[in-house]
């Protein structure tokens, strides 16, 4: 997690251009940008590989946000929160299988 496992991803705010930069960055040096929010841009996708059949129950989704914050009176940095904030629920229950009579072998869910 953070920016040893996560790239950074922009989405409408544009990159500078090589060897430019800027105090503060525009953008924090990784994480995915959803310039709108979330709803209607995120998706998830779950994936079955082995060969037992499983039945998704609920899937949560928690997300910690990257925020522009104040460090001193005239200083801004990138800070990353200490608590994840819950974001939605899938709670439908799927069936999930590489045997086609038997369910899904994949399943994307969708943010509203």
């Amino acid at each position: 997690m953070g920016p040893t496992k996560l790239p950074r991803k922009n989405d409408q705010t544009p990159e500078l251009p090589s060897g430019v930069g800027q105090i503060p960055m525009p953008y924090p040096g990784y994480g995915f940008e959803f310039s709108s929010g979330l709803g209607g841009h995120l998706r998830i996708r779950l994936r079955i590989r082995g060969s037992d059949m499983w039945i998704k129950d609920n899937v949560d989704l928690y997300v910690r946000f990257i925020r522009q914050k104040a460090t001193s009176f005239d200083t801004l940095a990138w800070i990353e929160d200490s608590d994840w904030s819950y974001v939605a629920s899938w709670g439908h229950d799927i069936p999930m299988s590489t045997q086609i009579f038997e369910g899904f072998a994949t399943w994307t869910l969708k943010l509203a």
